[in-house]
């Protein structure tokens, strides 16, 4: 059924590699190389596997289009995805920076830095303490935030591969370069396993499991769909509620992209246009922004583009002046490039009903 809403779930067999920027090509750094993997992946990352996927099983389908972003989607069609995110024991947690929080930890974080704004104090040591106050509530929710992964190190040398299939140290270009991949460390106790998850509609995809490639260095995970994750936030975030208006906060679970070189007034007006549609007034952001690239085009041969990135994290306050549906705003991706896979989801947190 094509229109109905699911999670696309990656269960994690190995340590992954989610790169950053980096090379292992020893001709582009010299002697020594290396690559270090993020804590998640990058939505492109994720659309890529899936529309690989949807090539393997469609043999006749060829993707078009002049960009990365219009090459994946005429794969997709209409799909749109959401996320990521990492379930570990249980609890779905969102990217905060390179830590993660649980979605059941995000309505604090809001409140907190809403409330920080907020200060009526009539008098300079009243605004002190509401504060230092706030301020001491925040860090008690930021050191809740625990590490997705832990980082793998890998050292090794350049291998050729023989007919036989016997790999042998590559003589003339076999140099040193070490990788550091993220482990999702879990407890003797823990049977479940982890999964990376995104929400996806208007997906085409059979009930079954499927070994899927994530990620570099042909790392493998098993693909199943689940119920999604937008049911969890529906009943942990927003408590059953269906609509909202007045103060929003719009919580950042992944990458926002932006044309490069936007001054921060300019980067407000762009955020503000994305969400023209609910006549929303942007009140600010708390968060902090980096170069990204899209990754790699293999069909292509060669780099995606580097954008200006909002970061995973990031807290976008926002005024509704009418009552909009929350889940609405859930499939609004408030960036400008990739929105529809999943870069730029942001999870709307009622400020009014806290």
């Amino acid at each position: 059924m094509s229109g109905e809403t699911f999670s696309l779930r990656f269960r994690i067999l190995e340590p992954m590699m989610f790169r950053r920027a980096g090379e292992f090509d020893p001709s582009s750094r010299g002697i020594y190389s290396s690559a270090r993997s993020f804590s998640l992946p990058t939505p492109s990352t994720i659309a890529g596997a899936v529309a690989t996927l949807i090539l393997e099983q469609n043999p006749g389908l060829m993707p078009g289009g002049e960009s990365w972003e219009e090459e994946i989607k005429s794969v997709l069609g209409n799909a749109e995805l959401r996320g990521p995110y990492l379930l570990k024991s249980g609890d779905f947690q969102v990217a905060y920076g390179e830590r993660g929080l649980r979605l059941g930890e995000l309505p604090g974080l809001a409140v907190g830095y809403w409330r920080l704004a907020q200060t009526g104090a009539k008098t300079y040591s009243e605004a002190k303490e509401w504060v230092l106050l706030h301020r001491e509530l925040i860090k008690e929710l930021e050191r809740k935030a625990q590490a997705l992964g832990k980082l793998q190190e890998r050292v090794g040398v350049g291998l050729l591969k023989r007919t036989e299939g016997v790999k042998v140290a590559d003589e003339k270009r076999g140099l040193l370069y070490a990788a550091s991949y993220v482990d999702y460390v879990l407890s003797a106790a823990d049977t479940e396993g982890v999964e990376i998850c995104v929400d996806a509609r208007n997906l085409q995809l059979e009930d079954s499991f499927y070994a899927v490639k994530l990620g570099g260095e042909g790392r493998v995970t098993a693909l199943r769909k689940g119920s999604a994750v937008l049911t969890t936030i529906k009943s942990v975030i927003w408590r059953g509620r269906e609509k909202a208006e007045g103060s929003i906060a719009l919580y950042l679970a992944s990458p926002a992209l932006f044309k490069c070189g936007l001054t921060r007034e300019k980067l407000l007006e762009v955020i503000a246009e994305k969400l023209s549609t609910y006549s929303a007034r942007v009140l600010g952001i708390v968060g902090s922004t980096a170069l990204l690239g899209a990754g790699f085009s293999l069909s292509k041969g060669r780099r995606k583009p580097v954008y200006l990135a909002l970061e995973p994290g990031s807290i976008i306050f926002v005024d509704l002046p009418d009552p909009r549906p929350l889940e609405q705003l859930y499939w609004s991706s408030l960036s400008e490039a990739g929105g529809q896979l999943g870069y730029g989801t942001a999870i709307p947190i009622p400020l009014t009903m806290q």
